[in-house]
């Protein structure tokens, strides 16, 4: 049996198509070499529980702008927490204009800086907050568990977390004292940590089974707020064809054969002046002249061109705050290892 070969000119045809196409979203930002726009110098978390199993947290950051040229100085940041599940935020840091909980794909609270930072600047600041609804029951144990965060394009020289040791029974840890067990090591690009706390159940003697751990990062009432906006701007369009349809019932458009007066077109667009029976309707013009009460002939002319064109490019805080959120990358131990390298543990 004979093999056809494929002509050499199709070869090079498929090669050149296949090297046209994009890359894969994860595989093309990697092969983009890329200046960071900032550093972490420190990023320090404070944990204390309390007896219904919510946590008080404290973040503090010392940010240093390596670049403010690319995407212009650091004027606001967006850390991620937990879900949205967080109240009482609160800053003392003389930095900070304000700090406000940030539902952006995620759950964060946006830092308002109270000036510009430029390239060479670092800028301290702390935050702290109640966290709700963030443990979860496994027989007469309560456990935790916590990214602490990670920045996708961002180095973190020093990350430390402190967790209050009083009841614990077991943690991951990679040190401790007599008051608090630490995690602590340096961040890579796009690295993270988990924190894994267990204590017995009745450590927490006020908590609430039906408040366990949640991930959301939306509240019912955005959701619903965005539903009726949708709900409103269909409402509008069906409006607007509906008007559209009856103004095609008068004299003039009726006798050109644009659309027949149903809302919703039954009969198609641009009858061409003919009927659906083939029955040919009168000119426009004698029309016109029928229906002007005042027996004049008012001529019209011109076009109707309804050209919505909306260009919506909303800027705030610092060009490149993307680049400052936690989102999904590798995860790492306090030991160094991969979340699939640890182990789960009783």
């Amino acid at each position: 049996m004979k093999t056809k070969k494929i002509p050499a000119f199709l070869c090079a045809f498929v090669l050149l198509f296949v090297a046209t196409l994009p890359l894969p979203h994860s595989v093309a930002k990697r092969a983009q070499a890329f200046t960071p726009l900032d550093e972490i110098e420190f990023f320090h978390i404070r944990v204390i529980p309390r007896a219904d199993a919510t946590l008080d947290m404290t973040y503090t950051l010392r940010w240093k702008v390596l670049d403010s040229d690319s995407e212009g100085p650091l004027e606001w940041v967006k850390i991620g927490v937990p879900n949205r599940y967080v109240e009482n935020i609160v800053s003392n840091s003389s930095s900070v204009e304000k700090a406000e909980y940030l539902a952006d794909g995620g759950a964060y609270i946006a830092v308002y800086f109270r000036k510009k930072y430029y390239a060479g600047e670092t800028v301290d600041f702390s935050f702290r907050f109640h966290q709700k609804r963030i443990y979860t029951v496994n027989g007469n144990r309560a456990e935790f568990r916590f990214n602490p965060g990670w920045f996708p394009e961002i180095r973190v020289r020093d990350l430390t977390v402190s967790w209050k040791k009083e009841g614990s029974t077991y943690s991951n840890a990679n040190a401790e004292n007599d008051e608090w067990l630490i995690w602590s090591c340096e961040l890579d690009f796009n690295q993270k940590i988990n924190v894994d706390v267990s204590y017995p159940l009745s450590f927490f003697p006020s908590h609430d089974p039906h408040k366990q751990f949640s991930d959301a990062y939306v509240s019912p009432k955005s959701i619903l707020i965005g539903g009726l906006i949708v709900a409103a701007v269909v409402a509008v369009i069906l409006l607007a064809l509906y008007l559209a349809s009856t103004r095609a019932g008068d004299g003039y458009y009726r006798y050109r054969g644009f659309v027949s007066n149903h809302p919703f077109f039954p009969r198609g667009f641009y009858t061409r002046g003919v009927s659906r029976s083939g029955k040919k309707y009168p000119p426009a013009s004698l029309v016109a002249v029928k229906e002007n009460s005042s027996g004049g002939v008012h001529p019209s002319g011109g076009s109707s061109c309804a050209c919505a064109c909306a260009c919506a490019c909303a800027g705030g805080g610092r060009a490149g705050c993307a680049r400052k959120d936690f989102t999904s990358s590798e995860s790492l131990s306090a030991d160094g290892r991969t979340a699939e390298e640890e182990n789960d543990k009783p």
